[in-house]
């Protein structure tokens, strides 16, 4: 299997096991546990701002070819 695979897969896992913890009543982690839960944090708001507008630019630019 490839790492995407492998990584989609374990998303998958963790995702279900909370639900199933969601739906028993368990309490959950409440500390971020996975790698886009903790980027998340650790980025500052005017990153996720530069990297959205870059992102967004792309698109435009891959979509419409020009400006």
């Amino acid at each position: 299997m490839s790492a995407v695979h492998l990584a989609a897969r374990g998303l998958i896992e963790d995702f279900f096991s909370r639900f199933e913890n969601a739906v028993r009543g368990e309490p959950g982690n409440a500390s971020p546990s996975g790698m886009a839960e903790r980027l998340w944090f650790m980025m500052p708001p005017w990153a996720w701002a530069v990297s959205t507008l870059v992102a967004v630019f792309i698109l435009y630019w891959g979509v419409h070819g020009t400006w």
